[in-house]
């Protein structure tokens, strides 16, 4: 695992465990704020790793750090109705 890969996980799961209790407790401005703080994490996997590896188990374990920003973010808004 790549750095800016090991970074972005342990950051997620950080968020997420966080994110959780916010939501119990119905704080969803702190929510959305602490999903920004992950942008950084983000940009940076996405700027120095290469997600569709070649080698298919790494892609696959990719692409499912990708899903889990989106399952995340899910958690708060469905995002897709942004246009």
């Amino acid at each position: 695992m790549e750095e800016p890969e090991k970074e972005h996980k342990e950051r997620l799961d950080a968020v997420r465990y966080e994110l959780e209790g916010l939501l119990q407790d119905r704080k969803y401005h702190d929510a959305v704020r602490l999903l920004t703080s992950l942008t950084g994490p983000i940009n940076n996997f996405f700027d120095h790793v290469l997600v569709m590896d070649k080698r298919e188990e790494v892609k696959l374990n990719r692409l499912s750090l990708v899903n889990e920003i989106w399952e995340t973010a899910s958690g708060i808004a469905n995002f897709s109705k942004i246009s």
